[in-house]
């Protein structure tokens, strides 16, 4: 039933121009992506993304960021390993420098999924498997952290994807021009900016 409900899709959303997609489903989209298009699906070429959960699978099958997916015609190739710095902002989990407005207790910055070190270790083991990540973030401490993450990282340089952050929602200003220098590539949704316009005081949007 998924897979139908994913085939309307992509063929809605050819038909309107959108000739690919980046898949950040959790868990299992290279197998999903080979079915799919054995199926019969033709409307996408797809970016297939791999989670910690998978680093076994990729390990074992030799997948690597970049690479085509097997049996996909060349469809579909492997995208990034996603790792999370924090959550989101209308659940108050995404990871800021400053307390959120009358919080309090151990989470009233946020709630950071890894430790410094921890982040750096995991962004490792998927770099050494030929898998370039993609870091999650939204709060300004989460950004802060995974651009540290990415200069301590190094990414071969026949890499066939760049390393890229997840939404990159609250950026401290000393952190923008780290971008550029470190390459990262910001994939950016503006549809947040709606999705969190109800966080924002009056006094906060523009006139």
């Amino acid at each position: 039933t998924l897979d139908r409900w994913v085939a309307d899709a992509a063929r809605t959303a050819a038909g309107r121009g959108v000739t690919g997609i980046v898949d950040l489903d959790m868990g299992g989209n290279v197998d999903a992506w080979q079915r799919r298009i054995r199926g019969g699906l033709r409307s996408w070429r797809v970016r297939a993304c791999l989670y910690p959960v998978d680093l076994g699978l990729a390990r074992r099958r030799g997948l690597r960021s970049g690479e085509l997916v097997p049996q996909t015609g060349g469809l579909a190739t492997v995208g990034w390993f996603k790792l999370f710095t924090d959550g989101a902002l209308n659940s108050r989990t995404a990871w800021c420098a400053d307390p959120y407005p009358g919080a309090t207790g151990a989470h009233d910055h946020g709630l950071p999924s890894y430790a410094d070190g921890e982040l750096l270790e995991a962004a490792r083991e998927a770099v050494a498997a030929g898998l370039v990540p993609t870091i999650h973030a939204i709060g300004d401490r989460a950004v802060t952290q995974a651009l540290d993450v990415f200069t301590e990282l190094v990414i071969p340089r026949g890499a066939l994807l760049p390393p890229r952050m997840e939404h990159a929602q609250l950026v401290a200003d000393a952190d923008l021009p780290r971008f550029g220098r470190l390459g990262i590539h910001a994939s950016v949704q503006p549809e947040h900016a709606m999705d969190d316009l109800g966080l924002l005081d009056d006094d906060d949007l523009p006139p």
